[in-house]
């Protein structure tokens, strides 16, 4: 099944405003680190993932519908998730890194907001 084109966004205004909130979220980050400093950022990049994925889940469920999205949501974010512990366990195939504890939660030390 191939997924239908929304050609009606303007009819969703709330759609505008989640991508809305999610850019200000994310543009504000330097500004909400020059007031409060580094340990705001966390929770400003949280906040800006979450409104993202929100965003996107509406509009792609708007063409795909809801049960499609969730299994192709799942199926992306376990994938990527185990592509990501791999990279950090082993350095295959991104190098050397890990991930700082300031990232909560985590399962085996990927932190959820990643996948």
């Amino acid at each position: 099944m191939i997924a239908q084109p929304i050609t009606h966004l303007r009819e969703h205004p709330r759609i505008y405003a989640l991508i809305a909130a999610w850019v200000l979220a994310m543009v504000s980050l330097p500004i909400q680190r020059w007031i409060a400093g580094d340990d705001i950022l966390p929770r400003g990049i949280t906040l800006g993932v979450v409104l993202q994925v929100i965003a996107v889940l509406v509009i792609v469920g708007m063409a795909w519908g809801v049960r499609r999205t969730a299994i192709m949501t799942l199926t992306i974010m376990l994938i990527a998730w185990g592509v990501e512990f791999i990279g950090h366990t082993t350095g295959f195939p991104f190098g050397d890194y890990a991930y700082t504890d300031r990232l909560q939660p985590q399962i085996g030390g990927v932190p959820l907001l990643i996948p």
